[in-house]
């Protein structure tokens, strides 16, 4: 049984920038996350790429016990894809790196997101609630969430 639905869009990653003067002076404004802050609300995104770029995944469930399943549409599995995350729900969610919500866990937290899975300095927990010895990266790793 699929535990809701995901949706595949593909979303611009260019940015624009705004000049505006001010003063005399010049200010270059560009939208912090725009592309993140295209995660419709109440809604999970994951992202192919770090930055809320490439293909992004729009789940309608705040938990999803396995990332590996084809969904209706013919829209291919995101396991092991993500780079980015938006948590655009009032819940904080758990991405893990094993189906079933098992293994090595990162928190994202409600409302909040992850730009960048590779950073080196993300808190990795294993399953038990322990901090992992060797907080790293959490690049494509990501099977299921809650």
């Amino acid at each position: 049984m699929r535990d809701g639905s995901v949706k595949k869009y593909r979303m611009l990653t260019v940015l624009p920038v705004t000049v505006l003067a001010v003063g005399g002076a010049l200010l270059a404004a560009a939208p912090a996350n725009a592309a993140a802050s295209q995660c419709p609300a109440g809604k999970v995104c994951i992202f192919q790429d770090s930055n809320f770029g490439g293909e992004v995944w729009v789940a309608d469930t705040v938990c999803r016990s396995d990332l590996s399943e084809d969904y209706p549409g013919n829209y291919p599995n995101v396991n092991d894809s993500a780079s980015s995350i938006v948590n655009n729900t009032s819940k904080t969610i758990r991405l893990f790196e094993n189906t079933g919500f098992a293994g090595r866990y990162v928190f994202v937290p409600a409302n909040g997101s992850i730009a960048d899975l590779k950073q080196r300095n993300l808190t990795v927990y294993h399953n038990d609630g322990s901090i992992f010895a060797n907080p790293g990266e959490f690049n494509d790793v990501a099977s299921s969430f809650c």
